[in-house]
This record gives C-alpha cells, sequence and structure tokens, in this order.
C-alpha cells in the first residue's frame, strides 16, 4: 500500500536502515536516525539534481511498523529542525511502555501463544545478549526465526529498559508529546 501510495502521488519512497536492540543503545539507534535526517537534507538534494523527478523537502511522510513507528515518532520530537515532518504513520510502535503489561515481568499470552516460563525466557534473553559479539551490528532479522527471543523480551520486560536513554528522561516519547506544542497528525 505504500508503494502505491508513492505512485499515485509521485512520492518518493526512501527506506533508510539504523541498527537495532540490543546490540546497539537506544542512543545509538537516534544517531543513525539523526544521521539519516543529516544526509536527507545536506546529501540528497545533490544527488538527485541530475533525476528527472523533482525533489521537495517540505512535504515529507514518515512511516514506519515497531521499532520504525518507533523512530517515526522520535524524529519529530527529537529531531524536529532536521526531519521537518508533515505526517506520521506508526503501526504497532512501542510508544508508551511505563504501564505493567510491558514493565513488570511474568507470562503472558504474546498472539495467543505462551512464550517459555520466566526462568527460561529470562535465560534465553541473558543468553542472546552474552552471545552479542562485541561490536556486531544488526540491521535486520528474521521475525519468525527471531520469534522466542523476541516473545522472551516482552514476557521479561527488557524492551522498556532497553528504550530508557540514560541521562535523557526528555528524550521519553510520551513525557515529549506531552510538552510538544506542534506535532504533525499521526
Amino acid at each position: 500500500r505504500l508503494l502505491d501510495l508513492c505512485l499515485t502521488n509521485s512520492a518518493i519512497l526512501i527506506a533508510p536502515d539504523y541498527r537495532l536492540l540490543p546490540e546497539a543503545s537506544t542512543a545509538e539507534v537516534l544517531s543513525d536516525v539523526e544521521d539519516f535526517w543529516k544526509w536527507l537534507h545536506n546529501t540528497l538534494p545533490t544527488l538527485t539534481i541530475t533525476w528527472s523527478a523533482r525533489l521537495d523537502l517540505s512535504r515529507l511522510a514518515c512511516t514506519g511498523q515497531s521499532s520504525g513507528g518507533y523512530l517515526a515518532v522520535q524524529s519529530v520530537l527529537v529531531f524536529p529542525h532536521l526531519a521537518q515532518i508533515k505526517l506520521i504513520i506508526s503501526m504497532g510502535s512501542p510508544l508508551y511502555t511505563d504501564f505493567p503489561h510491558y514493565r513488570i515481568p511474568g507470562p503472558r499470552k504474546i498472539l495467543g501463544k505462551l512464550p517459555p516460563p520466566p526462568w527460561k525466557a529470562e535465560r534465553t534473553v541473558r543468553s542472546y545478549i552474552k552471545n552479542i559479539k562485541p561490536g556486531a551490528v544488526r540491521t535486520s532479522g528474521d521475525a519468525v526465526e527471531m520469534w522466542e527471543f523476541l516473545t522472551c523480551v516482552l514476557q521479561q520486560a527488557y524492551l522498556p529498559r532497553w528504550l530508557r536513554i540514560k541521562g535523557r528522561d526528555d528524550w521519553e516519547i510520551m513525557k515529549m508529546l506531552a510538552k510538544a506544542d506542534k506535532f504533525p497528525p499521526i
């Protein structure tokens, strides 16, 4: 549908890559996003001079699913001077994680299925983290292959911990949204 939307509106689709948790910290991921917005405004226009299409960076929509949706919202909140986004489409994104279901570990059904028992789920997450090679970068992953790990992360409440940025409470989405004086439609 996104491609159809782009084709019917003469839009250019740009899909940036970024590092993923837990191999990278949230601060590192946001650094990748900041680099993208700088590239978009500073480098892309010079690359498109010979294109037959015209680049209009005053009409940006930003969309993402899961972590991508989280980063679309963070783009407006953390980098408003760079992003200049007019519309956000955020799907299945962890925008508000400060409620018991996300914050407190415990067995819960995820898409109708129970993850392993809490002790095994904790061991699965710790084992994954322990086996991350220093300097490893992961920008993609097969959700089917990583499903058990992902459900263990959710069950053991790692996501809210990983999304926190030490010393940067001002980067918490819900706090920032409450203070935002201007925000595009989401």
